[in-house]
């Protein structure tokens, strides 16, 4: 026997399809007391109860063979509960509360995550993944942290002393002081020859001690302010069947 075609017809033929590991294919020759295998993949459009039919078309005595295709089809749904749109200042956290359903009897495992969150901030879903027990939504709460300006803060000099600059400017100033002395015979001439150059050496003496100065606890950089679209994406695989759904939000930052 040969098989001439096969063809999915019925009710939901586009939710069933002939998966590649079938060896009944177009043109597959079937001799006696053997067989071919025929495998199906179900891929539901909705949830619900999906029918079809395959039709094998061959050239044995009888004609065609017809085999009935049921399933039924499972999804999820991603809502929102909390108003879309959240208004917060650069350092604030936004909130927003959301519900993951099952439709059909879905009983798988959804990933949760979120994208398009500003520079300087995070997005963070929580639980961050969950398994539905086919009947009861579950909760699912997203967090948006903004970064806030930095704060600066002043720090006190932190002075060094060289001991070697203090002894050769007691030195100089002692040195300056007697010949001053020596040169002038009034006090008042004495006066006017050192002061000068007294400053001079206290000068000199405190630009030997190093010093520090005001300094910055943060240095980070704020959220900038705009309107953000952010994106909640829930995905479920099972085998080779993925399913994904997506609710947006809308952050703004003033």
């Amino acid at each position: 026997m040969n098989i001439q075609e096969l063809v999915l017809a019925g009710l939901n033929p586009a939710d069933f399809a002939i998966a590649n590991g079938s060896t009944c294919t177009n043109g597959a020759a079937v001799t006696v007391n053997s067989s071919c295998t025929l495998q199906i993949t179900f891929r539901p459009a909705a949830v619900g109860n999906r029918s079809a039919t395959i039709e094998i078309h061959d050239n044995a005595p009888g004609g065609s063979q017809t085999v009935a295709l049921a399933g039924t089809g499972e999804d999820f749904s991603v809502n929102l509960v909390s108003p879309a749109t959240a208004t917060v200042a650069p350092g604030q956290t936004a909130s927003y509360q959301l519900t993951v359903a099952p439709s059909g009897g879905f009983g798988q495992t959804v990933a949760l995550t979120c994208t398009g969150a500003p520079p300087q901030s995070t997005c963070a879903v929580s639980p961050a993944s969950l398994a539905l027990t086919g009947s009861t939504a579950s909760q699912v709460s997203v967090t948006v942290a903004t970064t806030g300006h930095a704060i600066f803060t002043y720090r006190p000099p932190n002075r060094t002393v060289n001991p070697r600059a203090i002894l050769f400017e007691l030195v100089l100033f002692g040195t300056i002081l007697l010949v001053s002395s020596l040169l002038r015979n009034d006090r008042k001439g004495w006066a006017y020859s050192w002061a000068p150059i007294l400053l001079i050496c206290v000068g000199v003496l405190l630009a030997s001690c190093g010093a520090g100065g005001p300094s910055s606890s943060g240095g980070n950089l704020a959220t900038p302010t705009g309107t953000y679209m952010l994106k909640v994406t829930g995905t479920s695989n099972s085998g080779a069947a993925s399913i994904t759904h997506s609710i947006d939000v809308t952050l703004v930052v003033q």
